[in-house]
């Protein structure tokens, strides 16, 4: 975590993608949200799109088109490749897509949004045909900050502590 924290870091908030090469390091703070990463590790070029909601019709707030996973993953690949990377060796690592919401006994939720929003990025990677798809770190009950290392493709999970009842 120290070797991480001496690097550039950017972060990616709710519905934002960034592209980073080199030394730089993506971050991103998940709960139900998904951080999709597409990396080409020949070229040493990342980019991370922080998936808010599978698509448009599941919200009425106003966020932008990188905010859902069926526009977020096709804009994300187009940016990387814009940026030097080869298609051909794109592969892609999913993050995050817990499930936060409790019912009133406090166990998790039936509706499981974190799990919707998987789906929806799994099918959208699967349409602009990026495999392989590593999954890492989802579908847990706590939240989650995830550190992308360009230069090596290292992928660090920290799993927050349980949210405080209030």
């Amino acid at each position: 975590m120290d070797e991480i924290l001496t690097h550039d870091i950017i972060t990616v908030d709710t519905g934002e993608l960034q592209i980073a090469t080199g030394d730089k390091v993506l971050r991103a703070v998940l709960g139900s949200c998904v951080g999709v990463i597409l990396y080409d590790k020949k070229n040493k070029i990342a980019g991370l799109a922080h998936v808010f909601l599978p698509e448009k019709s599941y919200s009425k707030l106003n966020k932008p088109i990188t905010a859902y996973a069926n526009t977020a993953i096709p804009i994300l690949k187009k940016r990387i490749i814009a940026k030097g990377a080869n298609k051909t060796n794109i592969i892609a690592y999913l993050v995050g897509g817990n499930n936060l919401l409790k019912d009133r006994n406090n166990k998790p939720s039936a509706y499981d949004g974190g799990l919707e929003n998987l789906k929806a990025c799994k099918e959208a990677l699967k349409k602009e045909n990026i495999s392989p798809i590593i999954v890492f770190e989802t579908n847990r009950q706590n939240g989650c900050t995830a550190y992308f290392k360009v230069k090596n493709g290292d992928l660090m999970v920290k799993e927050h502590k349980s949210i405080m009842e209030i």
